[in-house]
């Protein structure tokens, strides 16, 4: 029995040292361009925070630093090359609140995977790109580096991540990287194919936008940022002159993730290019917890986006809390009540809508949630984009926002915001 238990045990070790030393000889053996293709998929706004999601942080500044030369054309005319182990690892295909298709990936490699190195220092670089099915290049490559130092443990992983803007179409979505001190290198590439989307009701919203990007990315805080605007087309065909006011709201009283500022800033970016046959666009912000005007861009056409991502972020970002704040928070939404009152009813002949970008707020206990009620003659209309999030219940934002000149759209992806914009564009265009 104990000869049986014996040899059970060696088999058992011999087969685990087969799987450890099959991963490396399996991923250094593909040497073609696998079929990967990236379904469609409805996300919420708040992502999962796995891997090959995207992420937008700004990286460290490398402007200083001069890229050694490196033969990309002969590596991507090329097999796919594993000179070390690494792997490689794409997202789903996910329309952002931007309208734009996006796809994050990672590529990752563990230190003590990498070529021996004698020196205290050695630069890792990641560069990726996007070609066509035909090994067109589509968008200038985008090289990131990592400084590998005496202080990273061996067993550390470097990841390197990324994200692509992609319109319906066939790709191939390639990176290398490089160890630039033994001139080894990795090149992977993969197959991809973003599907248009069914029954799309604004067909046409990307026909001015490149076929693939990279996001520029805007803000001056470090630890935040947003990718700029996508170019959109989105034409109104009025009959008679309108006036649209995009009013965006932020509590700093209240836990807001980067997730939520981030696609409540992006809403306000895409709705911006909406483009009037007669009349005018404004963007308003307001700061519940402070009872004021945070921001105000009145230029049609002109939105100054980092201005605006650089405001919202610092009054989100201010926790500080005075005495008459404190004793009046109850008083947040009759601020909001007789804001939009004031722009809604003030003496004008256009057609004045609001639309009103928000995630979820709660008001004090004791606070008036009463709807708002504007005069029976208003030519006016209120429509509220309630920006949903996994881990939000109650909005008084909501309560507050109802009645007979107001309409409520739930956002819980890029394509609720693209319907919404669709249904708001013919309300528009009646006039």
């Amino acid at each position: 029995m104990r000869l049986f238990l014996y040899l059970g045990f060696l088999l058992a070790i011999c087969i685990a040292f087969q799987l450890q030393t099959g991963i490396g000889s399996t991923y250094a053996s593909r040497q073609v361009i696998r079929e990967e293709p990236v379904p469609f998929t409805r996300k919420p706004i708040a992502p999962n925070e796995s891997e090959a999601a995207c992420r937008f942080e700004r990286a460290e500044d490398d402007a200083d630093y001069v890229s050694p030369p490196m033969p990309l054309g002969e590596w991507l005319n090329g097999p796919e090359v594993s000179s070390f182990p690494s792997s490689t690892r794409i997202g789903d295909a996910r329309l952002g609140v931007d309208q734009r298709f996006q796809i994050g990936f990672t590529a990752s490699v563990k230190i003590r995977e990498l070529p021996l190195s004698r020196s205290a220092s050695r630069d890792l670089l990641f560069i990726s790109g996007v070609n066509d099915r035909q090994g067109k290049i589509l968008v200038t490559a985008k090289t990131a580096r990592k400084v590998i130092g005496d202080q990273d443990l061996p067993d550390s992983e470097v990841t390197f991540r990324n994200c692509v803007f992609l319109q319906p179409g066939d790709y191939i979505l390639w990176n290398a990287i490089y160890d630039v001190e033994s001139g080894k290198h990795n090149v992977s590439k993969r197959r991809v194919r973003i599907d248009k989307l069914d029954s799309d009701p604004l067909p046409r919203i990307l026909s001015g936008s490149p076929v693939a990007e990279f996001p520029t990315l805007v803000g001056s805080n470090s630890g935040f940022a947003v990718p700029a605007p996508a170019n959109l087309n989105l034409p109104i065909a009025n009959r008679r002159p309108v006036s649209v006011d995009l009013l965006f709201l932020v509590n700093s009283s209240q836990l807001q993730s980067d997730n939520r500022i981030r696609a409540i800033l992006q809403g306000i970016g895409t709705l911006a290019q909406m483009k009037l046959a007669d009349g005018s666009i404004s963007v308003s912000g307001l700061d519940l917890q402070k009872r004021e005007v945070m921001f105000t861009e009145n230029r049609a056409g002109r939105l100054d986006f980092g201005q605006l991502v650089d405001t919202t972020v610092k009054a989100a970002d201010d926790l500080s809390v005075s005495l008459f704040e404190l004793q009046t928070r109850k008083e947040e939404p009759s601020f909001l009540r007789e804001f939009l009152r004031q722009k809604l009813q003030s003496p004008s002949p256009l057609h004045r809508i609001i639309l009103v970008l928000s995630g979820s707020m709660t008001f004090d206990r004791g606070a008036d949630h009463s709807p708002l009620k504007l005069n029976s003659n208003c030519n006016c209309n209120v429509s509220y984009l309630a920006f949903r999030f996994n881990e939000e219940g109650f909005d008084d934002i909501g309560r507050v926002l109802t009645g007979t000149n107001t309409r409520r759209f739930n956002i819980a992806s890029g394509r609720d915001l693209r319907k919404a914009m669709a249904d708001i564009i013919r309300y528009v265009e009646k006039y």
